[in-house]
């Protein structure tokens, strides 16, 4: 069986969506590296239960600007 994740972005003159699909173990592995991330970013002042998104990350807002102070 194969999981679809999907996402959808939205501006005024623009709507679009993305999606990764994965099969169970790939899901496993997917989430594991997530989970790491997340836990690296702690020293940065990122939560571990935060949800990263583009836009913060992008503009330096929210959980972004500690993702950003990890990539300088």
């Amino acid at each position: 069986m194969l999981l679809c994740f999907v996402d959808e972005s939205f501006k005024p003159d623009l709507y679009g969506f993305g999606a990764v699909m994965a099969d169970a173990s790939q899901t496993r592995w997917l989430t594991q590296r997530m989970h790491e991330i997340v836990a690296a970013l702690q020293e940065y002042g990122v939560e571990p239960q935060t949800e990263l998104h583009a836009h913060p990350i992008f503009h330096g807002k929210e959980h972004g600007a500690g993702c950003l102070r990890a990539c300088a």
